[in-house]
């Protein structure tokens, strides 16, 4: 499961709801190269997958995505131990990467403003930045953002890489932004995703 919380080893701090705290924490040093160092996302938020889908193929020349049902996304949200089922797809349109996410059950509340239902669904709700570098510089992004006034919503450590929330609707939009640190097993598979 590629977003379960991974096994930490050595001491650092952990971050919940903003705060540090000790804890067991990974090797922050450790370096990964970046996908593309203006790597962007946009997060789309849907009641209906497969409507989003064809949205895509009709207006952005986007014709596929790679779909992956029921992920299992396991992070402390506003601080807390969590668990989400999505449902979600991934493409690249240029450098821009199109996340699509499809709540399904668990801690699914801040997916859910505007696509309520039941007619077909579709927001755009985060802006992503991908963070080229080691974690530890993801680190200093998270905490910048914290600085900024942007409240943590989630942060999600896993497989992958590290992965965290922040809630910028005030600045932004009423969008959320997120940070996104992949590690060797993120950057392969974001390697997979189609591109267009």
């Amino acid at each position: 499961d590629h977003l379960r919380p991974r096994r930490r080893r050595g001491r650092g701090p952990t971050r919940s709801g903003g705060r540090v705290r000790r804890g067991i924490e990974p090797d922050r040093e450790e370096e990964m190269p970046s996908i593309d160092s203006a790597f962007v996302q946009l997060g789309y938020v849907t009641n209906d997958l497969d409507g989003a889908r064809a949205y895509f193929a009709a207006t952005m020349s986007v014709p596929d995505f790679h779909i992956w049902n029921g992920a299992d996304v396991h992070m402390e949200l506003y601080g807390k131990p969590a668990h989400a089922v999505l449902d979600l797809g991934f493409a690249w349109r240029k450098g821009t990467m199109i996340e699509l996410i499809k709540p399904v059950s668990g801690a699914i509340d801040v997916y859910m403003p505007g696509i309520e239902g039941p007619e077909f669904g579709l927001k755009l709700h985060h802006i992503g930045q991908g963070v080229a570098g080691t974690e530890a510089e993801f680190d200093r992004f998270l905490e910048a953002g914290i600085a900024r006034g942007w409240p943590l919503v989630n942060i999600n450590r896993a497989a992958m890489g590290s992965y965290t929330l922040l809630d910028s609707r005030k600045e932004n939009q009423g969008l959320y932004f997120e940070y996104l640190w992949n590690n060797e097993g993120g950057l392969d598979f974001f390697s997979k995703i189609p591109s267009f």
